[in-house]
């Protein structure tokens, strides 16, 4: 028997041989290309899915190392995670036996932090490592952390890992982030679905990711709305009453060059325009991703639309106000 790898902290990938392409132009291109779903919004779905344990099914998945690597961490967890056909995982999180994402996971994927919010939210405790196996100080996660402490949390750091627990159950609250974080947001976001009371997140990202993992939630039966172009508010959800549901990714979206294409009348063309949670919503669940220089993929299901679940207004809090399509377009700079 071979002697056990022995522990290290740094991870050190394996080499990767290189390969040069040789392209000959010249030739008009014509054809169809499939677009998948864009990688940062299917790894959020990932760790949505481990709020319930109902089976998700999502679909139009990208087949890249990053999902390869986060279908195997849950798995680890104790998930059942079924790759059926090409772009299609269904996953259920019944009986997580393993609250723990060890070095080896985090050091291969960045993202594998996002489990932190809905293991801790579900199961009141969870260890998980310093993302990308980093020390502490590079590239931190402190704005999970305090996010997670906002909402009840006891977290400790020791030895690379972070011990979160929840006594009893995780406490809506104000979440209110120095300044805007993807990741961040969508972590106080899955977190606060499990969370008692009412939580509002503020500054909120405003990336397409984020309405997708929103979307997403709302057909699983949470109350998640984004109220303003800046703040995401959470109702009160049961696991216990978590249903089952069918998505795919939204399409990766252009690069840091891109800027919104103009109509005649000066609004945001609706083909490069991110949709509104209200917007999306009326979408079939089993609708593929599109991307802005293609059409709409047919369904590959038959499920019905899902409606917007709409949070109970209070008389404490200001008015809601439905995001417009103007007020929700982000136009990015050019670099």
């Amino acid at each position: 028997m071979a002697d056990a790898r022995p522990f290290h902290w740094e991870y050190h990938p394996e080499p990767v041989a290189r390969e040069v392409f040789r392209i000959e132009g010249g030739r008009p291109l014509n054809g169809t290309v499939p677009i998948s779903g864009a990688k940062n919004a299917a790894l959020k779905l990932f760790a949505a899915a481990t709020l319930t344990g109902e089976r998700c099914r999502l679909t139009n998945v990208p087949e890249i190392e990053d999902v390869r690597v986060m279908a195997e961490t849950l798995r680890d967890l104790g998930v059942v995670v079924d790759h059926p056909t090409d772009n299609v995982y269904e996953i259920a999180s019944g009986d997580v036996e393993w609250l723990f994402v060890p070095l080896e996971a985090a050091a291969r994927m960045r993202a594998s932090f996002m489990l932190l919010g809905p293991l801790l939210a579900r199961f009141g405790r969870v260890i998980i490592s310093n993302p990308g196996g980093d020390r502490i100080g590079r590239r931190p996660v402190n704005l999970h952390v305090e996010a997670m402490q906002a909402l009840g949390a006891t977290i400790s750091y020791r030895n690379g890992y972070y011990f979160a627990t929840a006594p009893g159950r995780l406490r809506g609250t104000e979440v209110r982030f120095p300044f805007v974080s993807v990741m961040g947001t969508e972590n106080a976001m899955l977190a606060a679905t499990l969370a008692e009371g009412h939580t509002v997140i503020r500054p909120a990202a405003r990336e397409p990711e984020v309405d997708d993992l929103i979307e997403f939630l709302v057909k699983m039966g949470a109350e998640v709305e984004r109220t303003y172009p800046d703040t995401i508010e959470v109702e009160a959800s049961d696991a216990s009453a978590a249903r089952s549901t069918t998505s795919s990714p939204i399409g990766s979206r252009p690069g840091p060059s891109w800027s919104p294409a103009r109509s005649p009348a000066g609004s945001s063309d609706w083909r490069t325009r991110p949709a509104t949670t209200s917007q999306r919503s009326s979408r079939p669940c089993s609708a593929s991703a599109s991307a802005s220089s293609a059409g709409p993929t047919p369904s590959t299901s038959t499920a019905p639309p899902v409606s917007t679940a709409a949070i109970a207004p209070a008389t404490s809090r200001p008015p809601r106000i439905r995001v417009s399509p103007r007020t929700s377009s982000r136009q990015r700079p050019s670099c």
